[in-house]
């Protein structure tokens, strides 16, 4: 049973009941994940980014280490909305594009600094 199978209906047609079903099991498992890394941020904010460089931390203060969990996570969250913009304007292909070239200079500024 594939259900991402092409459909021969109207392709503007809403979704199935089982494929509507996927997307949101698939949007409880990303935030969970997400909540992960948001929960998990304590843990990490308190040990390595704060040990001194001589022990392989980073060396970071604690106030500074607080600020930038709050801007990412801030950023992070009303970025979807402008995505979802893009997305609802431009179609998933040129979201796609915005959301992973974002992410690359991002990654790009992360590996700079």
């Amino acid at each position: 049973m594939n259900c991402f199978r092409k459909r021969k209906t109207d392709p503007k047609s809403p979704p199935s009941r089982r494929m509507r079903f996927i997307l949101l099991l698939f949007a409880i498992i990303q935030n969970g994940l997400l909540g992960g890394i948001m929960y998990g941020w304590a843990s990490i904010d308190s040990t390595m980014l704060i040990a001194p460089i001589s022990k392989g931390g980073a060396g970071i203060e604690p106030e500074k280490t607080t600020l930038v969990f709050s801007w990412a996570t801030s950023i992070g969250m009303v970025s979807s909305f402008f995505l979802g913009i893009i997305l609802d304007t431009f179609g998933p292909r040129t979201s796609s594009v915005v959301s992973c070239l974002i992410i690359a200079i991002g990654s790009h500024m992360l590996a700079e600094s």
